[in-house]
């Protein structure tokens, strides 16, 4: 007989021993202080806890479980990984069920999204490939070499494959690809291409009926729903995942709340898989597993709200060992202007602080770990700002340095682009405009009283001397890229970093299978997208831009593959 999962009854099943080891996969991010009033602390009467979700759910007796409803496989969210999970499991025979607290399914929005992988075949086509053993040397090196090798070579070997069953799947539906030629050229992280962007078509829209706005963002997305749903994929909407039922260490089902407010156990005598996406919506767990999210005023995760740590939360409860924080940030200079380029950056103070020669997360890092306690610093440039950028892409690039929509063999300058992101900039109210640099600063002190003009012009001084000099001996920018700041008019940006999600959660076997405190399997748990752990570490790599993306439909892909069967399932050393 089932039985719904409860405080006790969750710490019986999986054989550990005391309510302590609720909180065992917190080690990491539990302070040593108790918490300061205003803190968020739960006390459940036996023990106090540090974090509000902590102390596990609240019990759900058997006469509030409206329903039992069963299939082989519940998946826990209806983003890219979710999706991704669905289509693979019902395409090779899987009697598949998707419970998604949101109205519909989610995606990045329909500007744009990156999806990266590495030599997928219509890259090869376009002569483009490169060893995996060069790839996974960048990717150790920005991950600080903390990630799960496994993870990261299973993706280096398989997210081609992955990436084409799905793009095949939004050209059968009219979806038109492209191959994106921008990144960031420098020597200090290279980044690979690798990256595709997916229009959507007019069948597209139709099929979608519900007036949702198609476009490069969600296109490939909708083609992963429709494809699993073609194949007899179902899907519950406004059903959010409340807890996890455990009977005898095995993950049996799911208990949610459907749309009329009720509670529902699904059952999955296959599989609940766990797509739920990050935590970085939700500010406590931040605190926790990645704090320096919360120092980010601006967030640009679609659809708002959603990502709030919920499966994260249930793996906890059931057991599963969480990834060592910090949590990777994903960051980018997105927060209010986004024209930064090749240009002179200072603090909120006016003091240049940086080799501005970097990556998009190098950018975002060195404006948060500013002086100031602020999240914001300035960019300063003058009427060339189009030639310089596009001058500069070769050499540097990248997001924010060049168009994200560039594709791939195209190299004439973009100004319209330049215009555009100029443009909103102004509207924004983040980029100020003069004849003079201290008219233009005497502006930015106006609306922010602890910038510095004097300090801001004597460093924009010695910034045009290094220029002439023709070597930055403050920083070591490199000579090509110092461009002085000397034609009217001039431009001084209010930049800063927006972010967009902290991939990190349970710790899984080579397949997604998630693993407890003992480092052994959860029978009948698995975790795929950014609510799992081990693929990245220290900082969210651009090696490929929008290989977050792509790794949800490679591990999802693999994934539906392996639990119906059609591969084998990765052995993994267990420790019983």
């Amino acid at each position: 007989m089932t039985k719904e999962i409860s405080r006790r009854s969750f710490l019986q099943g999986i054989g550990l021993a005391g309510a302590a080891t609720v909180g065992a996969g917190l080690a990491g991010c539990a302070p040593a202080a108790p918490a300061a009033e205003g803190e968020k602390l739960s006390d459940t009467g036996d023990q106090a806890h540090r974090w509000s979700w902590e102390a596990g759910p609240e019990d759900i007796s058997e006469d509030q479980i409206a329903e039992t409803v069963e299939h082989e496989f519940v998946v826990v969210g209806a983003g890219l990984a979710g999706l991704a999970t669905a289509a693979s499991l019902a395409e090779n025979g899987g009697d598949v069920l998707v419970v998604e607290k949101n109205t519909t399914w989610a995606s990045r929005g329909s500007v744009i999204a990156h999806i990266g992988a590495l030599n997928t075949p219509r890259w090869v086509a376009a002569g483009v490939e490169y060893s995996k053993f060069d790839v996974f040397r960048d990717w150790d090196v920005q991950n600080g070499s903390r990630m799960d090798n496994a993870q990261v070579w299973t993706f280096l070997e398989r997210s081609g494959e992955a990436l084409e069953w799905s793009l095949q799947k939004a050209e059968a539906l009219g979806g038109t690809v492209e191959l994106l030629g921008s990144h960031y050229f420098g020597e200090k992280f290279p980044e690979y291409y690798g990256t595709v962007m997916v229009n959507a078509s007019d069948k597209m829209i139709e099929l979608e009926g519900n007036g949702i706005e198609m476009g490069k963002g969600n296109a490939l997305h909708f083609s992963l729903y429709q494809s699993s749903l073609d194949n007899g994929a179902q899907y519950l909407w406004s059903t959010p995942g409340k807890q996890l039922v455990v009977e005898d260490g095995k993950v049996t089902g799911i208990i949610c709340v459907n749309a009329d407010g009720d509670y529902v156990r699904y059952k999955a005598t296959k599989g609940v898989i766990l797509a739920t996406g990050d935590i970085s919506g939700d500010e406590e767990m931040s605190a926790c597993f990645a704090p320096i999210m919360n120092r980010c005023q601006s967030s640009m995760y679609i659809p708002a709200g959603m990502n709030t740590g919920d499966g994260q939360k249930m793996a906890i409860w059931a057991g599963a060992k969480m990834q060592d924080g910090p949590w990777p940030p994903m960051i980018h200079p997105q927060g209010y202007g986004m024209f930064l380029g090749p240009f002179m950056c200072t603090n909120s103070f006016g003091r240049r602080f940086m080799n501005e020669d970097t990556w998009t997360q190098g950018k975002s890092l060195g404006i948060l770990n500013q002086p100031g306690n602020v999240d914001y610093g300035f960019c300063v440039f003058d009427k060339n700002y189009s030639r310089d950028m596009h001058a500069t892409r070769k050499i540097g690039g990248g997001l924010m340095w060049d168009s994200v929509y560039r594709v791939y063999g195209n190299n004439e300058p973009d100004e319209m682009y330049d215009e555009r992101i100029l443009g909103m900039g102004v509207d924004g109210g983040f980029i100020y405009q003069a004849d003079t640099l201290e008219e233009a600063a005497a502006l930015v002190k106006a609306d922010y009283p602890t910038f510095d003009e004097d300090l801001f012009l004597a460093e924009v001084a010695r910034y045009n001397e290094l220029v002439a000099a023709g070597e930055d001996t403050d920083f070591g920018k490199r000579a090509d890229l110092m461009l002085p700041i000397a034609e009217a008019p001039f431009f001084i940006e209010k930049v800063g970093p927006n972010k967009m999600c902290a991939p990190g959660g349970a710790l899984i076997t080579g397949y997604g299978q998630v693993i407890d405190e003992e480092e052994n399997p959860i029978e009948g748990l698995y975790a795929v997208g950014n609510c799992s752990g081990g693929l990245y570490a220290v900082d969210y790599p651009l090696v490929i831009n929008g290989n977050s993306h792509g790794r949800c439909i490679t591990f999802g892909y693999l994934l539906g593959r392996q639990l119906t069967g059609v591969e084998e399932v990765q052995s993994y050393p267990t420790r019983a």
